[in-house]
Parts: structure tokens; C-alpha cells; sequence
């Protein structure tokens, strides 16, 4: 998915003629699927989905004697049903959520953490009612970096007297991570 636009990625270069908008197009749509790439917010069929409010429904979790649930993709707009081994879960009395972060926190009778084992079914709504600012902006970086390098993350080389040497170029992946490397998805085992 592109985050930014043809016109705001001329700007960022000032740019005020059309002879470079085919290769410039090229990188809008580029940089928004390597920034999905990395940030691992891609599903499926519907890369760019991961950035936007989507639904969830019915993820299934086994559980062997835990006490929280750290759900993949976040932040958490609301929870439709939790049901443990086919019985409904209440917010507040059953579990309790921190929405930033994805993480369900089951609790007993007193609220105390409660270890609990079996299938846990979920329904829920994540993502962000718009992608984060900070997305677009690497996006700009990244489409910036690759016009002025004319170049892709890979090899570099550069000649040392008699001696060629090579080495990774490592401005795309600290780009990647300055910008927006805080909005990563991990596995969580």
C-alpha cells in the first residue's frame, strides 16, 4: 500500500517537473510495501492492511497454564468475545486488557493474575484509525534515498588503491529503523 503520493514525494525532493514521476511512482509504491514488509503488517492477500483498523475474528490460542496473552498485532481498538473452552470471558471479572500493547491478562475472583489452560477463541479490532505519520516519512526517506543513491539495500562496493571492497549499504534498514522500527509485530511463541 502506498502511505504517501506522487505530489508529496516530488516536494520532498523539490521537484516541480514530471521527468522523473514514472521512476518516482515506482518508489511510492515500493516504499509502502517494504515499510509493510519490515514492520511485518502484512496479511495474507492484503498487503497494507496491517496499518489500518481491520478485524480479527476468531484466533484461536491453545493454552497450557498461562496467565497472559500477547495478541500479535496491536494496538487494540476493542474485543469483541473471548471464550475459553467455549465459554465467555468478561472484561473486568474474567480478564483484563492493556489495548496499547495487546496483552491479556487473565484474573480470579480477587484480581489477581489466575494461570488458565485451553482454547482460547478471540475476536477483536486492531490497528489505527489512520497509519502513523512516521510511516509516511520513511516512506518519503526511503523514496529519497533510493532517487539520490540510485540505489536498493544490497552491495556496495567502492576501490581502496588496488584492493576492491565490498560491503552491505546500511542507510535503508537504519532508515527502516529510526523511523519506524517501533512499529515491528514479533512472533510471540
Amino acid at each position: 500500500m502506498a502511505y504517501t503520493d506522487l505530489a508529496t514525494m516530488k516536494a520532498q525532493l523539490d521537484f516541480t517537473d514530471s521527468g522523473q514521476d514514472t521512476i518516482l511512482a515506482v518508489y511510492v509504491v515500493a516504499a509502502g510495501e517494504r515499510c509493510d514488509k519490515f514492520t511485518g503488517r502484512v496479511y495474507g492477500d492484503n498487503p497494507g492492511e496491517g496499518f489500518e483498523s481491520h478485524t480479527r475474528a476468531g484466533q484461536v490460542h491453545q493454552l497450557a497454564a498461562v496467565s497472559r496473552v500477547v495478541l500479535r498485532e496491536w494496538p487494540v481498538i476493542s474485543v469483541t468475545t473471548i471464550t475459553l473452552d467455549g465459554v465467555a470471558q468478561v472484561a473486568g471479572t474474567d480478564y483484563r486488557i492493556d489495548l496499547r500493547i495487546g496483552v491479556i491478562t487473565f484474573i480470579d475472583s480477587a484480581g489477581y493474575e489466575a494461570r488458565v489452560s485451553g482454547v482460547l477463541l478471540i475476536t477483536f479490532v486492531a490497528g489505527f484509525a489512520a497509519a502513523p505519520s512516521e510511516v509516511e516519512m520513511c516512506c518519503l526517506r526511503l523514496g529519497s534515498y533510493w532517487f539520490n543513491r540510485k540505489a536498493t539495500e544490497g552491495l556496495g562496493s567502492q576501490l581502496i588503491g588496488d584492493l576492491q571492497e565490498s560491503f552491505r549499504r546500511p542507510e535503508e534498514s537504519v532508515i527502516l529503523n529510526d523511523t519506524i522500527g517501533h512499529y515491528r509485530l514479533c512472533s510471540v511463541g
